[in-house]
């Protein structure tokens, strides 16, 4: 079992394996309890093993855990949370990926579309979760060459970065897409 990017919540570090045990009896997830220096299971996001998973998010925003995954023919993307008793998980949002690419063509014309079967090109880079789930919650999406933000309550679009600006479009065009890692700014006395 690998494990990777563990998120704390609720006192405890999750964990989503990359590997699938065909019969195996062991939940896709693992936690550490760090207060207890204990390890347990919590079921895997309600998404089908047999399709490859070119990218996903798994994160906590507002006391909430998440998992996103980005499939390569996917024409939507499906925004699951934990219950909080780790019980199961539950659509939270479904977002239809057209409209999108309609804002920002861009989706549908890079290499990956054509060379690695994708129907859409953008990579999930973080869920950021306001206190009351209808006050504009956001996606931030990385798009070939962009990034931009995705309300989920009004399905508006805004443009946080553009590559080309920064760093010319011959650069953008090889750029390896869907490297990137963020984290959540969090104010914090020492140097973190």
């Amino acid at each position: 079992m690998y494990l990777d990017r563990g998120v704390y919540w609720h006192g405890c570090i999750y964990y989503l394996s990359d590997l699938n045990f065909t019969g195996s009896t062991v939940s896709d997830g693992l936690y550490f309890n760090v207060d207890e220096g204990r390890l347990g299971t919590f079921p895997g996001p309600p998404i089908d093993a047999n399709l490859p998973l070119t990218g996903s998010y798994f994160g906590e925003s507002e006391d909430h855990l998440h998992f996103v995954g980005v499939f390569p023919s996917a024409t939507s993307l499906g925004v699951y949370e934990l219950k909080s008793d780790c019980s199961e998980w539950f659509i939270k949002y479904l977002v239809d990926l057209a409209p999108i690419s309609k804002a920002f063509p861009e989706m549908t014309k890079h290499k990956a579309c054509y060379f690695r079967g994708f129907t859409f090109a953008f990579d999930v880079l973080a869920l950021i979760r306001r206190e009351n789930f209808q006050e504009d919650s956001f996606l931030v999406l990385e798009i070939p060459g962009k990034v931009i933000r995705y309300n989920l309550v009004d399905a508006s679009l805004k443009e946080i970065w553009d590559f080309d600006v920064d760093f010319g479009v011959e650069k953008v065009d090889s750029w390896p897409f869907g490297r990137f890692n963020v984290w959540q700014y969090i104010e914090a006395l020492s140097c973190v």
